[in-house]
């Protein structure tokens, strides 16, 4: 009865293994994810040149600033009427920064462009990496500029090291799910660990 039991548990651990999501990491494309929240950047009504920290709801940044269409900064592709940037005219580049977000999320990214050059993009739970570009071409031509995440475990976090020539950027099109939680629950990975702590008892017995 014992044996019989033990091979059920290793079947159910085989199974609860096999069923959770796996995880897609970085993500670069010319659209963005089908989430409950994106921002365009013109929804607080900042003034060219405000400081943008938690003006936008379930997100903050590092004191980053508003930039408005009528400059015609926000001309990139897929970048248009209202953006962020890492920067003011005449001064210097924040480089790394970072975007928080008030829930986990499972996906979130942007539309981004830098001068000429790679960027490195990477995703934090808490204190932990959970995922990373590595370097990747952040080229303001391309139409294949919106760079995220979609790691089903979660992360609250994106940092962003920004290449190109002074370090400076545009952010549009912010894409993130308020209502997203991380998977699996931790009751699947609390079972997980006792079917195979089981496993390893059946082993040196």
């Amino acid at each position: 009865m014992k044996t019989k039991f033990l091979s059920s548990v290793g079947v159910c651990a085989a199974a609860l293994l096999t069923s959770l999501p796996s995880q897609a990491g970085f993500v670069t494309s010319n659209s963005g994810f089908t989430t409950n929240t994106t921002y365009g950047f013109t929804e607080a009504a900042l003034a060219q040149n405000a400081v943008v920290t938690g003006q936008y709801a379930g997100v903050t940044f590092p004191s980053l600033y508003q930039w408005v269409g009528t400059t015609g900064s926000c001309t990139y592709p897929n970048i248009q009427n209202g953006c962020i940037g890492n920067f003011v005219t005449g001064g210097p580049s924040i480089t790394p920064f970072s975007i928080g977000f008030g829930s986990i999320q499972t996906q979130a990214g942007f539309n981004f462009v830098s001068n000429p050059g790679s960027s490195t993009f990477e995703a934090f739970l808490g204190s932990n990496s959970v995922g990373t570009s590595g370097s990747v071409a952040t080229d303001p031509t391309s139409i294949n500029n919106f760079f995220g995440f979609d790691i089903s475990s979660g992360f609250d976090s994106i940092r962003v090291t920004v290449g190109g020539s002074g370090g400076a950027m545009f952010l549009d099109n912010l894409t993130f799910d308020t209502s997203a939680s991380p998977v699996p629950e931790p009751g699947s990975l609390a079972l997980v660990g006792l079917a195979l702590a089981v496993l390893s008892w059946r082993q040196r017995t």
